[in-house]
């Protein structure tokens, strides 16, 4: 059974990089995601697990200027993917979150499949996927 962990960056450090440091590094995940994989402190990380083996990995940040959630990276298998999707949409309902975005490749399925909207921008395939989430989590 798939496990998923919540990790934030700053505290977790020895937990998230001691799990899935050498996809950090990885020039494979990183064409995959379409580019490297950055981070900082307070970043929320989760990471998917299979009989202790890392399977896949969220990471998002809340912004500043907006009450929105930003999720900058989703690696892993498709139903890994939708897995941790899901995690993030239930932080932000649970934090009262108005908005879930992300720039992703226009054919990455798990955005669609989650009921967010594209909006395309002069990145080739790449747009803005954003899902506003409802107060008493109904979206």
């Amino acid at each position: 059974m798939t496990i998923v962990k919540k990790y934030v960056q700053g505290i977790d450090n020895k937990e998230i990089f001691g799990n899935i440091g050498s996809w950090l590094t990885n020039k494979k995940v990183h064409d995959e995601l379409g580019m490297a994989i950055t981070s900082q402190d307070g970043d929320i990380w989760y990471i998917s697990f299979l009989n202790n083996v890392v399977t896949g990995f969220a990471l998002y940040r809340k912004t500043k200027s907006t009450n929105a959630i930003h999720v900058r990276f989703v690696y892993g298998a498709p139903n890994e993917k939708e897995m941790l999707v899901k995690k993030i949409i239930e932080d932000a309902k649970n934090e009262n979150i108005k908005t879930v975005w992300t720039n992703d490749r226009k054919s990455e399925a798990v955005w669609k499949k989650l009921k967010f909207k594209f909006t395309p921008r002069n990145r080739g395939e790449f747009g803005r996927w954003e899902r506003e989430i409802k107060k008493g989590g109904k979206r």
